[in-house]
């Protein structure tokens, strides 16, 4: 199964990044790293590149435009490796599809807004029942805010059609799933997140919602 991409600026703007599966999960961060170089569909071809420059696949450089983001490569683990779940694939989808790997750095850009909704309209196009993680920690911003306002439109507009389930990172190392601004969490190894091995998925379903004590996330009903 390879990686491939849609990206219509490859330097500043990426639409989508996915693993190809039969069984995948559509995964929404707020907006696609730069550590992420180029994509190719074939993952083998670009490990064997790598390889040959005889440097690491996540150090991204003027020699090295194929590394993989270390937060992709936590993704494929949590999603594909949760024997509950079955998950196979996924696909990464973004609030924003500006990049930069500093989103206190994103600006507002309806023209941008308006493209990335029409491709991901156009991405679950066909779809039925589907399945969603959300994983966007606190990059989000507040819910006055035009990231959080954006996502809304996404789910409203978007996602609603299309019957989605939700699913958020569950680390039994913590307390919580949320942050402790009650955002789902993201899922790199970092600050503030600090998910370890440990993380999984989970559905949240009936009684098992975390997200039900605050009342900003009541649009996802």
């Amino acid at each position: 199964m390879g990686f491939i991409g849609d990206e219509f600026d490859s330097d500043n703007c990426r639409f989508k990044f996915e693993m190809e599966g039969k069984k995948q999960l559509y995964v929404f961060g707020v907006n696609p790293s730069t550590a992420q170089g180029k994509v190719d569909s074939n993952l083998d071809w670009v490990h064997n590149y790598v390889q040959s420059l005889k440097c690491s696949q996540k150090l991204k450089g003027v020699n090295n435009n194929y590394a993989i983001d270390p937060t992709i490569m936590r993704v494929k683990k949590f999603v594909t490796e949760d024997e509950n779940y079955k998950f196979d694939g996924f696909v990464m989808l973004n609030i924003c599809a500006q990049r930069t790997s500093k989103p206190k750095d994103l600006v507002q850009n309806d023209n941008l807004s308006a493209q990335n909704k029409d491709r991901i309209k156009l991405y679950l196009n066909d779809k039925e029942n589907i399945d969603i993680l959300l994983a966007f920690g606190d990059a989000i911003g507040g819910v006055t805010g035009w990231k959080f306002n954006y996502f809304k439109e996404i789910v409203n507009e978007l996602l609603k059609p299309h019957n989605p389930t939700y699913y958020v990172l569950e680390d039994p190392t913590k307390e919580t799933c949320l942050t402790k601004k009650g955002n789902p969490r993201h899922p790199s190894p970092g600050k503030p997140s600090h998910l370890t091995d440990a993380t999984h998925l989970l559905k949240i379903e009936g009684e098992n919602n975390p997200l039900a004590k605050y009342t900003k996330w009541d649009f996802l009903k």
